[in-house]
């Protein structure tokens, strides 16, 4: 019995032993297969990062491209240049208590905008609960006219006396990819307006200036009419919206935009939700690319204009009478004749505004008014008929030369149109000179 337990205690330590030399076989095998499959995800990690680093230097590659063709796009002299920020810096609905003074080195997107937003930093002495100061807000088809127009500026330099205004009006436009663009005005210190962008005065001339320059009263002085938003409108549909409003309709000018439909109106002022300083409302209208006017096509009727501070001025109406629109381009050349045809005055010429397009079946004025929906070209004539150095008294009566016929020579070719009736002085309703003498000549669309 004695033996037993001993070799009980042999059995159990020959089976350990054995258990052991198990475990020490498995744990090596486990070790050889662990090194083999180590090696294998050592070697897997490694084409891992050599992958990794070619697609991080193909990345590279391509970032770099890309920032050289954007910074390409951005150093192209497509317009002016323009203050650009993140969307996360600005409230693209309120102006901002200051306007900003400083503008970054970027050109103005060709891209439509997706809206805008006016703020006007105009002072004004009179506090009133009337008065307003709220931002004048463009939809995406007013605001892409205003920026296409900011961006065909020219550069110039700041008016004489002016010096170097502070800007008071900021025009902010908004995109549609989130970015911001802002473009600052010096509306009233100086005439012609001016926008300066990067530090270059542009100057905004015409109708723009114009524009620049009411909108920014219109935001000062306010009154309990809100012009509506006529976007997209006819003229004949604006009219009756415009009326619901207590307000009417004036044609301004007609700007080239294919991509608006023809005749519709892309830019207003006073801009929509703003009061005006009286009851019309002038709007700008899409043009487009359109046939050139024949002789046929067109119509002219003369009417004095009566006479005003000694000089004297009369109207050829030009119109297009047929089924479809027509743009008369070039230059216009204007004389007096007698009703034999002889010249009995001087001529005068003048480049026609560009585009100049013309409605259809466009019937004559009335009270010299043009049909509501309808663009005739209007030239203006202007002469000094009263006063005559030469006389006794300083009147012009001797040398008084009222012309018969006003012949109106176009690159189409030529129209006469009668003179209006005569009447005594001081009040000629016929277009009168002294000596025979044009001394100005105007044209443009109504």
């Amino acid at each position: 019995m004695a033996d037993t337990p001993n070799s009980a205690d042999n059995s159990v330590d020959e089976r350990l032993q054995r258990y052991g030399r198990t475990l020490d076989s498995e744990r090596e095998q486990r070790i050889a297969h662990g090194s083999s499959a180590g090696g294998a995800l050592a070697l897997r990690r490694k084409s891992y990062v050599v992958a990794v680093t070619a697609l991080c230097a193909a990345a590279a590659i391509i970032a770099g491209i890309a920032f050289i063709a954007i910074r390409a796009e951005n150093t192209k002299p497509t317009g002016p240049r323009v203050r650009i920020v993140t969307p996360t810096t600005l409230d693209v609905r309120t102006c901002p208590a200051t306007i900003p003074t400083r503008n970054e080195d970027q050109p103005l997107p060709t891209t439509p905008p997706h809206a805008a937003l006016i703020c006007s930093f105009v002072k004004t002495n009179v506090k009133s609960k009337d008065l307003e100061s709220a931002p004048a807000e463009l939809g995406t088809i007013q605001a892409t006219t205003l920026a296409n127009m900011i961006r065909s500026m020219p550069i110039g330099t700041f008016p004489s006396g002016c010096g170097t205004p502070k800007p008071d009006t900021l025009i902010r436009f908004s995109y549609s990819n989130g970015t911001i663009v802002d473009a600052l005005a010096t509306a009233v210190a100086c005439d012609p307006r001016i926008i300066v962008v990067n530090g270059q005065p542009h100057v905004a001339s015409g109708h723009l200036g114009t524009y620049i320059l009411t909108v920014n009263i219109n935001s000062s002085i306010g009154r309990a009419q809100r012009a509506p938003d006529l976007s997209g409108l006819t003229m004949t549909q604006a009219a009756k919206v415009a009326k619901t409003s207590g307000f009417t309709v004036r044609y301004l000018e007609g700007v080239r935009d294919d991509a608006r439909p023809a005749e519709t109106i892309i830019l207003q002022n006073p801009p929509p939700g703003h009061s005006g300083l009286g009851k019309e409302i002038e709007v700008t209208i899409a043009l487009h690319k359109e046939r050139v006017c024949t002789l046929h096509d067109l119509a002219i009727d003369f009417e004095g204009g009566g006479a005003g501070a000694g000089n004297n001025f009369g109207s050829g109406i030009v119109r297009n009478t047929s089924a479809t629109p027509c743009e008369i381009a070039g230059s216009v050349v204007a004389v007096g004749v007698d009703a034999h045809g002889k010249v009995v005055t001087s001529s005068v010429s003048r480049e026609l505004p560009r585009p100049t397009v013309l409605t259809t079946r466009t019937t004559p004025l009335v009270n010299g008014q043009a049909p509501l929906g309808t663009n005739v070209l209007r030239i203006t004539l202007v002469a000094e008929y009263r006063d005559d150095p030469a006389a006794a008294n300083g009147i012009c009566e001797v040398h008084l030369v009222i012309p018969a016929q006003i012949r109106f020579t176009f690159d189409v070719g030529s129209f006469t149109a009668p003179n209006s009736p005569p009447t005594e002085m001081p009040d000629h309703r016929a277009f009168a000179t002294c000596y025979g003498t044009i001394h100005q000549i105007e044209a443009q669309v109504e």
